[in-house]
């Protein structure tokens, strides 16, 4: 009975209190996951400017598997911080969505002024709604 109490314990908390938080091991991985079903979702096909760096890259591992899982082929290309490189060049023959995690969100009033007739998504953690990254969507001409 003892064991059956503890086990039906350890099963709530696994999918009703820690499954839903979407973390699995570290806070980037809940990034990757809402991000990745978003643009499964919502944005293909669009190439994605990454302003992430140095905390998350495009190439983590959640992110691509989800991407390839669903059969979509959409491009990203790390942005990194002003004064670590050269910006690429954004080709506005496709959609384009310019993605900010919270510590880059400075660079994103750049963007506006840039391309004024874009649309704004915030997307918040469902867990403990902290921000966890801000959508710019630019469609071409």
């Amino acid at each position: 009975m003892l064991l059956s109490v503890i086990a039906a314990i350890n099963l709530r908390y696994y999918f009703v209190v820690y499954t839903p938080t979407l973390v699995y091991g570290n806070p980037t991985a809940e990034v990757a996951t809402v991000l990745g079903r978003h643009l499964v979702e919502r944005e293909k096909p669009c190439v994605v400017y990454f302003h992430a760096p140095p905390v998350m890259y495009w190439d983590l591992g959640n992110l691509r598997f989800l991407l390839r899982v669903y059969g979509h082929e959409i491009q990203g290309v790390d942005v990194y911080p002003p004064g670590e490189g050269q910006p690429p060049l954004p080709d506005l023959q496709r959609a384009t969505c310019f993605v900010f995690l919270p510590e880059r969100l400075g660079e994103l009033e750049n963007i506006h002024s840039q391309y004024p007739d874009g649309e704004e998504t915030r997307v918040y953690s469902k867990a403990d709604g902290r921000l966890l990254y801000v959508m710019y969507r630019v469609s071409p001409p």
